[in-house]
């Protein structure tokens, strides 16, 4: 069996100052890199719950970064990344603050067990139940939408492919469907989860098993 990338999630800070906590940590011993405040960096990852000037963010900025990790960790199924609590250090919010940002990760992403037990004993209100069936009723108004996108995406790393080789036709239709990816994550001001992008980035699969391509 094959064993897999464990990354180390940490707290981070906009400025990149790792110099305390689980930041320290993840600097000494996992490849965290001085200077850059947020995502993969070595076998870590950093979600900043501060700024640049060290104050911490609100919490409404941290789940943009919050989001933006899990539908990472759910792009990355070959990967278990393991989170600490972060915010609940030197930010100075609590486990009720941070982990319901947290609430329908992927298997891959291993919570603290503070954060599971507020998340297990306080499960989301029929309100946002709700508002998630509504999110999902208009996603699969534009998945089509999408297909059409990675279609276009296939193209034209195909035309590259010709004229630079079969190398540069996979690296160029990966970071053009990442972008793709990206943008259509950023919808709905951050509402989609990380399941949807996963779901959602099987969809050029899907077309390409129906198509031959």
């Amino acid at each position: 069996m094959e064993s897999r990338d464990e990354i180390f999630v940490f707290g981070s800070n906009l400025a990149g100052k790792h110099g305390a906590g689980s930041a320290l940590y993840a600097r000494r011993y996992r490849g965290a890199i001085y200077g850059r405040g947020e995502g993969m960096q070595g076998q870590s990852y950093g979600i900043p719950t501060k700024d640049s000037s060290l104050a911490r963010l609100p919490l409404h900025e941290i789940r943009k970064y919050v989001n933006a990790f899990l539908n990472y960790a759910a792009l990355h199924p070959e990967s278990d990344f393991r989170v600490v609590e972060i915010g609940c250090g030197l930010a100075g919010y609590t486990p009720k603050d941070i982990a319901p940002m947290f609430i329908g990760c992927s298997l891959n992403v291993h919570l603290p067990s503070s954060f599971l037990a507020w998340n297990i004993q306080h499960p989301p209100s029929k309100e946002v139940e709700d508002l998630k069936t509504s999110i999902d009723i208009a996603r699969r108004e534009w998945e089509d939408d999408l297909i059409i996108v990675l279609r276009e995406i296939g193209e034209f790393g195909r035309a590259v492919g010709k004229t630079l080789g079969e190398t540069s036709y996979n690296e160029a239709r990966a970071a053009l469907r990442g972008v793709a990816v990206e943008k259509i994550s950023q919808m709905g001001t951050g509402a989609l989860g990380p399941a949807d992008v996963k779901r959602l980035a099987g969809v050029d699969r899907r077309h390409n098993a129906r198509t031959g391509k």
